[in-house]
């Protein structure tokens, strides 16, 4: 029997998150995206940012969004190809826009604020989304196993929370 000294750590996090919150895959997805984002939007802040002080409310509202708009979002495509043609097409344009705006909107509490703040930055962030996304979701969909998909996303997202991290709060 193998003991979490003898697991290799791709499986720790597993036995941890499992163990902690035993039949609960979407809680943990969605607690993995949040805890991920976060992570970007401190990396963000430190390292590109350079900021001598971390902002832990920025940080939260950034994780809390992502967990609740990103993670929470449950799509069913079957093949890979069809995926990514219905996430890049319809779900990112849409998400993007409600992502920005809540970051937005938690920062000001002004609906016209948020507003304008996203028009300004929207179009820049789905270009880049474009650049970035359908290659890893068909890597992501096409060569990775099924209960990797999550973690291998996630850790791509990362990089992506540290490009949205700066251009919402830029």
């Amino acid at each position: 029997m193998a003991t979490t000294a003898t697991m290799p750590p791709i499986y720790l996090h597993k036995h941890f998150f499992h163990r902690i919150f035993p039949g609960k895959p979407f809680f943990i997805q969605i607690f993995s995206a949040g805890a991920l984002a976060a992570v970007g939007d401190i990396l963000c802040q430190k390292l590109f940012e350079k900021r001598d002080k971390w902002d832990p409310f920025r940080t939260s509202r950034f994780a809390l969004t992502t967990a609740i708009v990103i993670a929470g979002n449950k799509m069913s495509v079957r093949t890979g190809l069809k995926r990514v043609l219905a996430d890049q097409s319809i779900i990112a344009p849409t998400l993007t826009a409600a992502f920005l705006f809540s970051v937005n909107f938690l920062d000001s509490f002004s609906a016209q604020s948020a507003v304008q703040r996203t028009k300004r930055i929207y179009f820049d962030v789905l270009v880049n989304n474009y650049k970035f996304w359908p290659f890893v979701q068909m890597v992501n969909l096409t060569v990775i196993p099924l209960q990797f998909r999550v973690v291998f996303v996630q850790f791509f997202s990362i990089f992506w929370n540290i490009f949205l991290s700066f251009k919402t709060n830029n």
